[in-house]
């Protein structure tokens, strides 16, 4: 739903980029009405767009009751308006040109249908791209989440370019996944011979495969709804080519690791209940989906096309596929139903290729808008059926099948969710971060985070304060929590910067790869920030957990123990003074930088020493002098815990790396630094 502004005055003829057949009435004042918009595209049996209807070809129907017509065009090609014709209107309404989006799904599409679909993929590309406005392409990946290959262009050249790079990316990760799995069947067959039963360890490796088809559901749909989201704030009407091979949908319950409750209640959903609810919540105004899958263009791949040994037996690539094909087919329905519900097309077959591409070129610059005023009370936050009748059963029609009329609260927890799944992708708010996991007693460890808020954009009408949000994904679980940054003051004070440092609360985590996330939002406005944490699976031998650079700050009052994390302002107490992490890696030319550094140290080594060692362009620059300040060892977690100062005096400026490293013990680690210009 959106707010329609029409302002209509008395004019002379004029020529205009669409084409109005039916205006609405002269209004003396301009009126603000909610109304819900449909696009509506409306063909013969043959495919071609029929143009010469009017309001009274359609009945428009919300929840089975009929409603009335509010707004009614026909969309077209540009044509003059001669001289005489019209001379009541001096301007007709504007209406956006498409943005035409390509959303390419890396998670769920074979690779290599995918690289054999690229050809007729760029092809089809460059047809429509010239129908639209702009273009926007999205990449749904199993590395990076949801992220913008590149945001808005329009020359074909640049589009080229960037379906060969990302034509690359997807080989490369292509060949390393082939090796993994080769060497997983070679571990696999050679544990064959000391286990008695093999086939309790082909139920385990079945078992293992759906429960990562089951995370691959997951994580699709949360990035498609972060897709969606951000696709939503974007003016104009927006058309998206979703490439894919379909998600998997199983029978029976799924279990969902669903912190913001999107899909449903419980912990367990029913996979084709989440599937349906989440047909409704992508039937967003202004966006139609068209939808087709590789397979479904090269569906007899053969050896002599794909990038293994030409020398394969065509039995062989049989086998390979035969599966592989069987499983599409029951997975194709949901690409098929996306499209059908937001009033798009699906492609399933290559013979169907061409009629795709013209029906779809057909769409972009031809269709009706029709909107009308819901009968009932606005943003409910209920999913609302729309129907479409046509007084001439001859003609096919096409158009979104309903919409979700969400409050503004739901709105922001539908944004925020989408955000804490896709952070990077959020871009709204500028900010700066790093975050560390520090190690405490019994398996406890902390995130020490640090933010750098520019405040320049914030100039006209600076809100009071901004919500932050820290999010933690371990496995199926999430770790949530909030605070607020107090914005206005730090302005009022005529800072550049506002700096904010935490810690969160102790978490007992396994060693493994964890992904932190720290959003801030401001109304709609949301920025976002992730990084990939690794917990280290510690032993009895000694290793270098953190390397934290910073500055000292004397004089000030200590609000914990000795190497504890302050409630207050997020540094670390030393004895005397505090220690303050940088967020970016970057200080003075002639300053001294303090380091802090976390020792992982079980049996209690002592008497030996650390090297500090700069190195630029991997090449020897200086060995630093340390001053080693202050040092505490934590039985409890068995690391030793040291702050030393480091003099970059005779430093020029420039990037570095700075390794840290001991003679005595096999302890070595590195971290990038930059020198920045004496001001």
């Amino acid at each position: 739903m959106r707010v329609i502004s029409l302002l209509l005055v008395f004019l002379s003829s004029v020529t205009f980029a669409l084409q109005q057949t039916e205006r609405i009435k002269p209004l003396e004042h301009e009126v603000k009405v909610e109304l819900v918009l449909i696009e509506v595209f409306v063909t013969d049996k043959k495919g071609n767009f029929v143009e010469n209807l009017t309001r009274d070809d359609f009945e428009v129907y919300e929840d089975g009751k009929i409603v009335p017509i509010q707004y009614f065009i026909v969309v077209k090609p540009s044509i003059e308006i001669k001289e005489g014709k019209m001379t009541e209107v001096k301007e007709a309404p504007k209406i956006p040109e498409k943005r035409f989006v390509v959303l390419i799904d890396n998670i769920n599409t074979n690779p290599i249908f995918l690289l054999h679909a690229f050809p007729d993929i760029e092809s089809m590309l460059k047809r429509l791209s010239e129908r639209a406005k702009d273009i926007l392409m999205i990449e749904m990946s199993p590395k990076y989440g949801i992220r913008p290959i590149k945001l808005f262009f329009k020359d074909k050249g640049m589009l080229s370019s960037l379906l060969s790079k990302l034509r690359g990316d997807i080989f490369k990760d292509l060949e390393k996944e082939t090796v993994q799995e080769i060497i997983e069947e070679i571990q696999i067959s050679s544990m064959g011979e000391f286990i008695s039963n093999p086939k309790l360890i082909m139920e385990a490796i079945e078992l293992d495969r759906k429960a990562e088809l089951r995370r691959r559901l997951e994580h699709s749909l949360n990035m498609f709804l972060a897709a969606v989201n951000y696709l939503r704030g974007l003016e104009g009407l927006k058309t998206v080519l979703f490439i894919s091979d379909g998600f998997y949908i199983e029978k029976g319950e799924i279990k969902l690791s669903d912190p913001f409750k999107i899909f449903g209640k419980g912990k367990y959903n029913d996979a084709h209940e989440v599937f349906s609810r989440f047909l409704k919540f992508i039937n967003e105004e202004n966006i139609t989906f068209y939808t087709l899958s590789p397979k479904g263009l090269k569906l007899n791949a053969q050896p002599k096309e794909t990038p293994w040994p030409k020398s394969e037996p065509i039995s062989v690539s049989q086998t390979i596929w035969k599966k592989e094909i069987e499983q599409w087919s029951q997975e194709l329905f949901t690409i098929e139903k996306i499209a059908e519900e937001t009033g798009g097309i699906y492609l399933r077959e290559a013979g169907k290729y061409e009629d795709f591409v013209k029906h779809f070129e057909r769409d972009i610059t031809h269709f009706y808008e029709i909107a009308y005023k819901p009968p009932r009370e606005l943003k409910d936050g209920k999913y609302h059926k729309i129907e479409i009748r046509m007084r001439r059963p001859d003609l096919i029609v096409r158009y979104k099948k309903g919409y979700m009329d969400y409050s503004e609260k739901e709105l922001e927890k539908r944004n925020l969710a989408s955000a804490f799944f896709s952070p990077s992708f959020f871009k709204d708010i500028e900010f700066f971060c790093s975050m560390d996991s520090i190690p405490l007693a019994d398996g406890n460890y902390q995130f020490w985070t640090r933010l750098k808020v520019p405040l320049n954009q914030f100039k006209e009408n600076p809100p009071e304060e901004l919500n932050l949000t820290f999010g933690l994904k371990e496995e199926e679980k999430f770790h949530i929590g909030e605070t607020k940054l107090r914005l206005k003051e730090a302005i009022k004070r005529g800072v550049s910067f506002l700096y904010f440092f935490f810690a969160t609360s102790p978490f007992k985590l396994k060693s493994g790869e964890y992904k932190g996330s720290v959003l801030l939002r401001e109304g709609k406005k949301i920025g976002g920030w992730e990084k990939e944490l690794n917990i280290p699976e510690l032993n009895k031998e000694p290793y270098i957990i953190s390397l934290i650079p910073g500055y000292i700050k004397d004089g000030v009052r200590i609000d914990g123990s000795q190497f504890t994390i302050s409630k207050k302002d997020g540094a670390l107490n030393l004895s005397e003074r505090k220690f303050y992490p940088l967020v970016e890696n970057e200080f003075l030319e002639g300053s001294r930088l303090a380091l802090f550094l976390q020792i992982y140290n079980p049996a209690k080594i002592q008497g030996f020493s650390m090297k500090f060692t700069l190195y630029k362009e991997g090449e020897f620059i200086s060995e630093l002098n340390p001053e080693r300040l202050e040092s505490y060892f934590d039985k409890g977690g068995k690391v030793e815990n040291e702050i030393y100062l480091l003099d970059f005096s005779g430093i020029s400026p420039g990037q570095y790396k700075l390794k840290v490293h001991s003679i005595q013990l096999p302890l070595e680690k590195e971290i990038e630094i930059k020198i920045l210009p004496a001001r």
